[in-house]
């Protein structure tokens, strides 16, 4: 711990007395040519014999011999510290803590852009059947945010280097890497670095993958840059650390930096382009830094940089770009040097996130030679002047800062300039040769960084942090079900490394920390439910649980070894499909020193996202249960720049040309290739086996070999397609004026009363084999705008809108679209996605279930004939299978028509498809002597003055409380409610209900009416929102 006992005044001098004596034969020793080197015989801690340098902890110990009584300074006596602390004899091993602080080193800045997708920052966007946008627009999603179609892509743009740290002597701008303007690319070879979100409810750790960082020349030649390579590799993925918002007057994404660490590895170097560096015979020829590099960390180098300064505004000529800064240099052991994190010290700021000034700063203590040096960084506030431009902000730090050893003496000074920073990346260093006093005091106390008064009244922004627990690998990463990982940590006290020290370490669902756990279910729209959408219960905490394990448990203590490292080996199990659309769940693993000494900290938690275990039976089909179509349209919906390329929820566009073949090599490239689909990388390993799979032959449709209770499902299914036509078609003609477009109203109005009949005839269907039709549920009815369900019409998108031209042909004759092959085929080769193609299989499927019941004198029409609709001519009784497929029969020529060649249905009257043409063309469809059909009859005018400009997909909640568009809203939904209830009872046993469920849809089309005369703003007038009640009750 840190001794703070208060000394009687005599105690203090005399062990000032003994400081001083300290620095005289510390000053003897130097003037003696012993120099920094102080030497002890072997025998008192080596076997060699041999004699050799005093080592950090040997110095550690001897200055607090004379100092641990001090004030501030830490006694590895005092009684609370841990019997470990004998460790600190052994000093730790630089081979491992080797990184990019360390000389030789080469510093950079630049721009850098982020072009990432915010599509998938709101877990509403990954319903595929609830996926918002209006009029094919994404960027009018409700949580679009500021970059929907972002592509992902992350490279660095005109980044060259700024200073060099040689090996020996001072830092310089005066070098090659300099005045050859040598820059550090990312689009050398295999493209551009993608960024990814860990998860959509956890964004504090966007990872970048598939990055190779470069340092290249740049040549000139015929006017065109030709960029030559003299080192390249894999940048290692991991996620940035310490985001904080630095600068001041900057909102939103602009004002937040963070830091990426990690190593370039695999590298490769080029001796040709290093000699046009450092021409042969010049005095850098063998000395020179980034020979240097090579020969003392040729497969590796160690880099870090700051982001900031990012532009999400797309009014800006810089919008997803900003600034970076950073430090490349050697790595040390690759199988024990912390990937993300400096095996060093930690300052750390003294006052809470909200209000401090500085923000944390790694650094490090070398004993040869004596060296201080810092990272700040990512430390320093700015702030963006007129122009735009990012600056530091010294209003409340000063122009200067001052390091210094908590109660002790000043180690040296900061100037807080752009020129600095910019040069050096932040990174300071400070020579201790010629101050040994300091040095020692440097291993003896805690490091502070204060205002430039450097006394005791100074204001201390920064502060070390006695213990440190850090992890060596990534702190955010992916895992499968039974997948196994070991994570290393180790624990240090005031740079040192503490053997047999617990480690607390738990693991925790991130859904129900604080953010996710105190959400308000009202909170619909804000951006914090957006990210966490629900509230888990206990059994699903419980469940989830079992998801990642840490040594086989959810809460274990682990003790440091002889090195002050300890392992964990984490176990992912399955999280049980808890969270509806997203797949997986997010696990926060905290470690913390096990004890009650002052200053203990870590650097965060470990993340994980663990993915549920996806199963199947059998060959993978593009829909159904094993249906590799949900996850395609899920990811072509966040991620719509692929839309680009080819659709991925289109089945004919990936087999189209070499889209396939693409696809699947992308799919088995290594997650860490730049070329790897998905881009936001978060897709599990079984559904990503599925999916390959189906690549392999990609079956089209549904299968054949369905059982009775899929058959069901499906019927189920178009219980709940007829339905959601239902809302779309109504809203449009509600908006029509009293009066107005009589002919069109006459056509849609007849079109609903179909649509009633096809819900009824379904009904029919599903009882007849035992089925249940299930209307009165939160989840039947849908969320506008929206899709049809099980994949049909894929890109075709439902709304609630007030009539119009374009309305009826992009949507309302879309979900009508007629089969190619006609309503009676059953070939293979039919169009999939067609509601048309959809009752074809259900009928397919039925017939074979019949017969194969039949074979054993059986029959699946087993239902209760009490529970059949009587609807008159839309929907008559079913109970055997020829009258099941009249019924489909009826659904399908009724909507799309009898073929291709004939547009009426068996009973000549004209199919809903060729209803909505006639609004579209203006005239009505008439078939000519030679048995052609043409839109060459009678004229059907639009007067778009005859319709009421009605909201666009609107909400209960959209509407004032107490307004009068807020009570009629209300006054409709709970109507909308007593007939879904009503339909819910006639389908299920009381068929008699029917009739009232349909005089209420003409108490609904009054109640719209008394909307649309409701004006809201101006120009906009309230429509029935057609919401599920339940829902709504629900929150």
């Amino acid at each position: 711990g840190i001794s703070t006992m208060r000394l009687h005044v005599e105690q203090k001098v005399l062990s000032r007395l003994r400081i001083f004596l300290l620095v005289t034969m510390a000053c003897w020793s130097v003037s003696h040519a012993v120099a920094s080197w102080e030497f002890q015989r072997e025998g008192d801690t080596h076997r060699s014999g041999k004699m050799r340098p005093l080592g950090v902890a040997e110095v550690v110990r001897e200055a607090r011999k004379d100092l641990d009584k001090e004030d501030h300074v830490i006694n590895m006596d005092h009684p609370g510290a841990p019997p470990e602390m004998e460790a600190l004899r052994a000093p730790p091993d630089d081979t491992i803590s080797r990184c990019y602080l360390d000389r030789p080193r080469i510093h950079f800045a630049g721009r850098f852009r982020s072009d990432v997708s915010t599509i998938n920052n709101c877990y509403d966007n990954y319903g595929t059947d609830e996926f918002k946008i209006i009029d094919g627009t994404v960027e009018d999603n409700e949580h679009a945010r500021f970059n929907p179609r972002g592509t992902g892509v992350f490279n660095f743009h005109n980044v060259t280097v700024t200073s060099v740290c040689p090996a020996t002597g001072p830092c310089t701008t005066d070098d090659p890497l300099v005045k050859l303007g040598i820059a550090i690319d990312t689009v050398l070879s295999g493209g551009s670095g993608k960024m990814a979100d860990l998860d959509v409810e956890y964004q504090m750790s966007s990872l970048l993958y598939g990055l190779k960082i470069g340092i290249s020349l740049h040549q000139l030649e015929s006017g065109v840059v030709n960029k030559q390579a003299i080192a390249i590799g894999d940048y290692h993925p991991v996620g940035f650390k310490g985001i904080w918002g630095s600068a001041t007057n900057a909102g939103g994404d602009a004002g937040y930096s963070a830091t990426y660490q990690s190593v370039i590895e695999n590298l490769s170097w080029n001796d040709e382009r290093l000699d046009l560096v450092y021409p042969p015979g010049s005095r850098q020829y063998k000395h020179g830094t980034l020979r240097v590099l090579r020969d003392r960390s040729p497969l590796a180098l160690s880099i870090s940089f700051t982001t900031y300064g990012y532009e999400p505004d797309s009014q800006s000529h810089c919008y997803t770009y900003g600034y970076v800064v950073g430090t490349i240099g050697i790595s040390g052991d690759p199988s024990r040097t912390p990937i993300q994190y400096v095996r060093g010290r930690l300052l750390n700021p003294t006052s809470d996130y909200d209000t401090m000034v500085m923000s944390r700063a790694p650094f490090l203590v070398r004993d040869s030679p004596k060296k201080l040096i810092i990272d700040f960084g990512n430390s320093v506030k700015r702030y963006t002047d007129s122009t735009g431009h990012f600056l530091l902000n010294t209003t409340s730090t000063g122009s200067q800062l001052c390091l210094r050893v908590k109660g002790g003496g000043e180690l040296g000074r900061v100037d807080l300039t752009d020129e600095w920073y910019s040069t050096t990346a932040g990174v300071y260093e400070i020579d201790l040769t010629d101050n040994v006093v300091g040095f020692r005091s440097l291993h003896a106390r805690l490091l502070q960084v204060v205002d430039s008064n450097c006394n005791s009244g100074s204001t201390v922004f920064l502060e070390e942090s006695l213990y440190h627990v850090r992890p060596t690998g990534g702190i955010f990463g992916f895992m499968d079900p039974d997948d196994k990982i070991e994570q290393s940590f180790f624990v240090t006290h005031h740079g040192l490394p503490v053997p047999k020290h617990p480690i607390s370490v738990a693991v925790t669902p991130y859904h129900t920390t604080a953010m996710c756990s105190q959400l308000d279910p009202a909170q619909r729209g804000s951006y914090k439910r957006c990210q966490c959408p629900y509230k888990m219960t206990d059994e699903e905490i419980q469940l989830a649980l079992k998801g990642l394990k840490v040594n086989g448990k959810s809460n274990f203590t682990v003790f440091t070894n002889d090195t002050g490292e300890a392992t964990i080996t984490l176990t992912a199990g399955d999280p049980g499909k808890i969270r509806k659309y997203v797949d997986g769940m997010v696990y926060l693993v905290s470690y913390l020193p096990h004890d009650d000494f002052a200053y203990n900290y870590n650097d965060g938690p470990l993340v994980v996202r663990v993915f549920d275990n996806h199963t199947w039976e059998g060959e993978p089909q593009w829909f159904g249960k094993n249906g590799v179509h949900p996850i395609f349209k899920q990811y072509e919906n966040l991620y719509p720049s692929m839309r680009n390329i080819l659709s991925m929820g289109n089945y004919y566009s990936i087999l189209e040309g070499f889209n396939i073949k693409h696809l699947n090599l992308s799919m088995r490239s290594p997650k860490t290739a730049a070329g790897h689909m998905p881009v936001t990388r978060d897709l599990s390993r079984t559904k990503r086996d599925m999916i390959l799979q189906w690549l392999n032959r990609p079956t089209k449709g549904r299968r054949d070999n369905v059982t009775i209770e899929e058959l069901r499902d499906e019927l189920q299914l178009a219980l709940q397609v007829e339905f959601y036509t239902i809302p779309t078609y109504a809203y449009a003609l509600y908006s029509i004026k009293v009066g107005a477009n009589q002919e069109i109203a006459e056509l849609i109005a007849s079109v609903l009363v179909e649509e009633m009949g096809h819900l009824a005839i379904v009904a029919n269907i599903l009882n007849a084999i035992g089925g249940k039709p299930q209307i009165f549920d939160k989840d039947f009815v849908p969320v506008f705008p929206s899709r049809l369900p099980g994949g049909i019409e894929p890109d075709l998108l439902l709304r609630l809108a007030p009539l119009s031209l374009d309305l009826v042909r992009t949507v309302f004759m879309t979900i009508e679209t007629p089969t190619r092959t006609g309503i009676d085929s059953d070939s293979d080769d039919i169009h999939n996605d067609t509601i048309g193609c959809f009752y074809a299989r259900v009928r397919r499927n039925m017939v074979r279930l019949e017969e194969e019941a039949k074979e054993q004198s059986k029959t699946i029409f087993t239902g209760d004939p009490a529970r059949q609709v009587n609807y008159g001519a839309l929907a008559s009784p079913v109970t055997n299978l020829k009258e099941a497929k009249e019924g489909i029969r009826k659904i399908v020529s009724q909507g799309e028509g009898s073929s291709q060649l004939n547009p009426t249905d068996k009973y000549e009257e004209l199919a809903h498809y060729y209803k909505f043409a006639e609004i579209v063309h203006g005239r009505r469809l008439f078939k000519k002597p030679n048995g052609n059909w043409d839109y060459v009859g009678t004229p059907i005018t639009f007067e778009p003055n005859g319709v009421w400009p009605l909201a666009v997909n609107p909400k209960v909640a959209d509407y004032p409380i107490g307004s009068r568009a807020r009570m009629l809203a209300e006054d409709f939904s709970r109507l909308y409610l007593q007939m879904l209830r009503q339909l819910q009872i006639a389908f299920n046993g009381s068929p008699e209900e029917l009739d009232t469920a349909v005089a209420n849809m003409f108490l609904l089309r009054m109640k719209a009416r008394e909307m649309a005369e409701t004006e809201i703003r101006p120009g906009v007038h309230a429509g029935p929102t057609f919401e599920n009640p339940l829902r709504l009750k629900s929150g």
